[in-house]
Formats: structure tokens, C-alpha cells, sequence
């Protein structure tokens, strides 16, 4: 019962607003949505619960679109059958893709370059998409750790 108290809880208070804005920030920039919740006057709880929840459903949106995305483009660009150039841009693919694959990619998709980037490089590196949401998902949760223990522990808060 306490659980669905805690729920309830988080709509019906005054920072409702304030959990609003973490979770449209953590669907487009996780890093962003982190920060505002550490910055933010709400209940912890309710700023990782919340936070997290946002990454989640970023993550499991720019997966599936970006893979309708990549279809069509795939389908349209390669209609006439050309010869394969290497790129820059597909050596440096391939490179990250040795040394550190679909985790690295996890690692710093949350916080140093967007979700969707790194979704999109994630799906021309594996098509399965269980995998991209787990990684990203433990992703976003580690990075949540770090941030949020920086918080309570050290103290580390903006204000204004």
C-alpha cells in the first residue's frame, strides 16, 4: 500500500511541475534532464523514479524510430546499386566499433553525446534491439548513480 501511496504522491503534489520538466529533459538529453534533477527542490525519490523513467522511454522511442528511420533511408539511398566508398566516417564506425562496440557506445551516449546518436550508431553496429535498450537502459541507470551519490554524498548541488 505504501508503494501506491508513493505513487500517487508523485502527482499530486506541488512539484509536479518540476518532475515534468526532468522528464521532458531525460527523453531528448539525459544529461540534462540529470542535472535539472539535482539542481530542482523535489523529493529524491521522485527525481531518480522520474529521471530514469524519462531515459527509458527515450531510449525505447529513438529505437524504434530510428530503426524506421534507417530503413527508409537504407532503401532509398542504395535504390541504384553504386560501389562501396570508405569513408572517414565508416573507418572511425569501424574503429570505435573494435576497440569498444556497443557498450562504449552505451557508456557515453547518455551524457557526452545524445540518446538518439547513439542509437542510431548502435543500430549500424547490431540490430537487435533487446540489446541496445538493456545497455542503454544500465547506462542511464550508472550515470544516475554517479550523479545522484555525488549529490547526497558530497553535497554537490547548484542553486540559485
Amino acid at each position: 500500500m505504501e508503494i501506491v501511496n508513493w505513487f500517487f504522491d508523485l502527482f499530486s503534489t506541488e512539484e509536479f511541475s518540476e518532475l515534468f520538466t526532468i522528464f521532458i529533459l531525460s527523453i531528448f538529453k539525459f544529461g540534462f534532464g540529470l542535472f535539472a534533477a539535482v539542481v530542482l527542490d523535489a523529493n529524491i525519490e521522485h527525481r531518480i523514479f522520474v529521471n530514469l523513467l524519462g531515459g527509458l522511454i527515450g531510449i525505447l522511442k529513438y529505437t524504434f524510430f530510428s530503426a524506421i528511420i534507417k530503413h527508409y533511408y537504407l532503401k532509398i539511398r542504395y535504390r541504384y546499386s553504386k560501389p562501396v566508398k570508405f569513408t572517414k566516417w565508416n573507418r572511425g564506425i569501424i574503429t570505435f566499433k573494435k576497440r569498444f562496440g556497443i557498450i562504449g557506445i552505451a557508456l557515453i551516449s547518455p551524457i557526452i553525446i545524445t540518446i538518439p546518436i547513439g542509437i542510431v550508431l548502435m543500430l549500424q553496429i547490431t540490430n537487435k534491439k533487446w540489446k541496445i535498450i538493456l545497455f542503454m537502459f544500465l547506462s542511464c541507470i550508472l550515470w544516475a548513480m554517479i550523479f545522484f551519490s555525488l549529490f547526497h554524498f558530497f553535497g554537490f548541488a547548484v542553486k540559485f
